[in-house]
């Protein structure tokens, strides 16, 4: 549900941004809400647009973790090296601390230098400007900056993860996610890159094209960055996570290492810590997408943009305004249940005829 504020905050996200189309989504009770926003909040069609997720990915490259973890395939506290070809001679991160950021490796090693050329060219790119950062090159990496232990974000690390994880499926991480994507997730507009060629366009802050970012099946950091989605087959992914039928999913929810007062890291996931709501965003050259769960209400929101530069109004906004409506909304349920019930019952709980 779309209510006023809402709407408002839609409209100062969308000024401006004549090529926007803007999905904002909700899911309750397993029944889907999904709006589509144009240039200064002009409400669309609603058309299933592709949109690239980002840093979402890392969510499911921590919940394919998880499933091999539930079946056997690997412990989660054990050591990445005692399931890879490893030379060194100490032991690598554990799978633990690879998916909740704490194995001690940085962010790419050269991704400064990358973005700042890809910012000085205008941001007009058709690659990913990780592009050709392969496995073969990340093998060479596998030794982390840091110590283990402290948090420190990784995009390297969850590729790291991502790689292994390929290695123990006996193929590789495009294929082992894939088939995880369709199979178990049951989603079916979910897929590498830009792969079926209907990405949505991506614009810069000047309203330029700005294309979209593809990936090579063996690329290194695909694991943290390379899905794309639509706003139903989030929604669809988020209805997954909160029902628990795959009940591995709800180890990934858990707060496991403390980043800020506030909030808290899970497997992939970011919790807070006031209120439980479970999220995580992404963005890549020209888009920036969000999901926010409340398990305690089974409710989620997610918001999508084919832009990616700064506004009075961020989509984080957008979507925990959608996630609260949505909790007050159910609160006034449950009240209005609660009263029901206890007018129609006598003082030792029988039903009045």
């Amino acid at each position: 549900m779309v209510d006023e504020l809402c709407l408002e905050l839609i409209k100062k996200y969308c000024q401006g941004k004549t090529n926007v189309r803007l999905s904002v989504g909700t899911v309750r009770d397993e029944i889907f809400d999904i709006n589509v926003f144009g240039a200064d909040g002009e409400q669309l069609k609603t058309e299933p647009f592709i949109y690239e997720i980002g840093s979402i990915t890392k969510t499911f490259t921590t919940a394919l973790m998880a499933k091999m973890n539930f079946h056997h395939q690997l412990n989660v506290g054990d050591p990445i090296s005692n399931y890879i070809r490893y030379r060194g001679r100490a032991p690598l991160p554990t799978f633990e601390q690879l998916a909740t950021h704490t194995a001690g490796y940085a962010t790419y090693d050269n991704a400064t230098k990358i973005l700042l050329r890809y910012h000085l060219a205008g941001g007009y790119t058709k690659h990913s400007p990780y592009y050709r950062f392969s496995t073969r090159e990340l093998r060479r990496k596998l030794k982390p900056r840091y110590p283990a232990g402290t948090w420190r974000y990784s995009d390297l690390g969850i590729g790291v993860l991502g790689y292994t994880l390929g290695q123990i499926a006996g193929s590789d991480y495009y294929t082992a996610i894939s088939d995880f994507i369709v199979h178990d997730l049951e989603m079916y507009n979910t897929y590498w890159g830009n792969e079926t060629g209907k990405n949505l366009c991506g614009y810069d802050a000047d309203n330029r094209p700005c294309g979209n970012w593809n990936w090579r099946r063996d690329n290194a950091l695909a694991p943290a960055l390379a899905l794309s989605s639509t706003c139903h087959d989030m929604l669809v992914y988020a209805g997954v996570n909160m029902r628990e039928e795959l009940i591995y999913l709800s180890t990934c929810h858990k707060p496991r290492v403390d980043v800020v007062d506030d909030f808290a890291i899970g497997y992939g996931w970011i919790v807070d810590k006031d209120d439980g709501v479970i999220w995580h965003n992404g963005k890549t050259g020209c888009f920036e997408c969000v999901i926010a769960m409340d398990k305690k209400y089974k409710i989620a929101s997610v918001v999508m943009s084919n832009y990616n530069n700064p506004s009075e109004v961020g989509i984080n906004q957008i979507a925990f305004a959608l996630l609260d409506i949505e909790r007050q909304s159910a609160e006034e349920r449950r009240r209005k249940l609660t009263s029901g019930f206890s007018s129609d019952t006598t003082a030792d709980g029988k039903s009045e005829q």
